[in-house]
């Protein structure tokens, strides 16, 4: 399984469409243009509405986001079985004022 490395960048994918929530996966990317293109390329893009968080530099992904595998789309169920995010910065920490 690959996971975050150190001197990398991420971006965190969440798609939803009509019926809800399609799928999540975390990027390797430098900006988030460049993640929907990879998340297309990778095959791990469902389509729908995303949300994304992001870049997010190595050192700045909480400690437990570091364990999600990288470049996989993950399910409700693999989400849940990973665990909640208890640590690092807040989300809110990553978005600019506009």
């Amino acid at each position: 399984m690959n996971t975050a490395t150190p001197g990398h960048s991420y971006v965190y994918l969440s798609f939803a469409g009509p019926e809800g929530f399609r799928g999540a996966c975390l990027v390797e990317a430098n900006d988030q243009i460049e993640a929907v293109l990879i998340s297309h390329s990778k095959k791990i893009n469902p389509g729908g509405q995303v949300l994304m968080f992001g870049p997010m530099l190595y050192d700045d992904v909480a400690e437990d986001v570091r364990k999600y595998p990288i470049d996989t789309l993950l399910s409700e169920a693999d989400l849940k079985n990973l665990g909640p995010i208890v640590s690092g910065k807040h989300v809110s920490d990553f978005l600019t004022n506009a």
